[in-house]
């Protein structure tokens, strides 16, 4: 019988990532599930534990988990300003992927967006790939994008 990991999912209480956590409970590749959220949340099950936590501190967590996903992000509507958005949208999943990479993570797999380009003149579209390059670099051995429209 193949070991069972650990998962580390950090975004779920969106659209993606809450479909992405209950897969992830659902699935005996994986022992436990650990959560990291801004606020409590309602499911429960075994294996899951939440911590709830400032982002701006995500740097400073340890992972304990082999496979990391990353599902977070934003709107500009929902930040209100280009820095904002480039906070929760590059810098948090950066912060992230270099935790996961110091911690040991073997896979990191992180939702990013249709048209991500660090060249692009498209704002958004500039700030997802540019995260996309950056978190790469990170040293995760194993990363992976996923770019839904």
């Amino acid at each position: 019988m193949a070991k069972r990991r650990r998962a580390l999912l950090v975004g779920a209480t969106g659209l993606v990532g809450s479909c992405l956590l209950q897969r992830l409970l659902d699935e005996t590749t994986y022992s436990s599930v650990t959560v990291w959220a801004r606020r409590p949340l309602a499911l429960r099950g075994p294996g899951l534990k939440v911590e709830t936590f400032d982002f701006e501190r995500l740097a400073s967590h340890k992972v304990e988990a082999e496979h990391v996903f990353c599902c977070l992000g934003t709107t500009m509507k929902q930040a209100r300003s280009e820095q904002a958005f480039r906070r929760v949208d590059y810098d948090y999943p950066l912060a992230l992927a270099k935790a996961a990479a110091k911690g040991g993570a073997t896979r990191l797999l992180v939702v990013s967006a249709l048209g991500a380009n660090p060249t692009s003149r498209i704002f958004y579209n500039r700030v997802k790939g540019e995260m996309e390059a950056a978190v790469a670099a990170a040293g995760v051995p194993r990363t992976i994008f996923f770019r839904p429209s």
